[in-house]
């Protein structure tokens, strides 16, 4: 028996299983996929980078998010996660612009319709720059892993500036009584 991979969507998985399937023949396995591909879930999954001007405030800053969030979802998209990294200063100025606000967005759309997205962010003209690129989607067990990793390091960071501290005060106590035993031995 040929085994594919295949990623269908919640519908087909709380209706079909492997086992509800007829025994099909190795020539319609083309029959079933076909019968299937409503199902399938084609959808990759992207990182959206875009830098917006400084000369905007906080407040301003809401409603052009919300425009760059729309133009998204206009165009199938389903955002997963959203973060942003802050004002920072450019490397280089771009159109006379030295600050910006680096905003990111993860989200799950179709291949087909990234050309069309990343025409309408061109054409937006809050948007100084924008950078989508194709992201490997997490498993939570690797989330997980990524997390306890972290943690380890965290506690090895404390650890060595806990050591590190702990060898100051010695050094400052030591440095103490010698500069006691030097000023005592002078006055004798």
């Amino acid at each position: 028996m040929v085994k594919t991979s295949i990623t269908l969507s919640s519908e087909i998985r709380k209706g079909i299983s492997i086992n509800n399937l007829p025994n099909i023949a190795p020539g319609n396995w083309t029959f079933l996929f076909y019968k299937l591909i409503p199902y399938i879930n084609l959808m990759n999954h992207y990182e959206l980078l875009y830098l917006i001007s400084a000369s905007y405030s906080e407040d301003e800053l809401t409603p052009l998010k919300e425009t760059v969030k729309q133009l998204v979802e206009k165009h199938g998209g389903k955002i997963n996660f959203e973060d942003s990294l802050g004002k920072k200063k450019l490397a280089y100025p771009i159109n006379n612009i030295r600050n910006g606000y680096y905003l990111v967005y993860e989200f799950d759309i179709e291949p087909s319709n990234i050309v069309n997205l990343d025409r309408d962010l061109t054409l937006t003209a809050e948007v100084v720059r924008h950078q989508i690129v194709s992201k490997k989607l997490k498993s939570p067990t690797m989330v997980k892993i990524t997390e306890e990793k972290i943690k380890k390091e965290k506690v090895e960071i404390e650890k060595k500036e806990k050591a590190q501290a702990d060898k100051e005060k010695i050094k400052l106590e030591d440095l103490d009584k010698k500069l006691d035993e030097i000023l005592d031995g002078d006055l004798m």
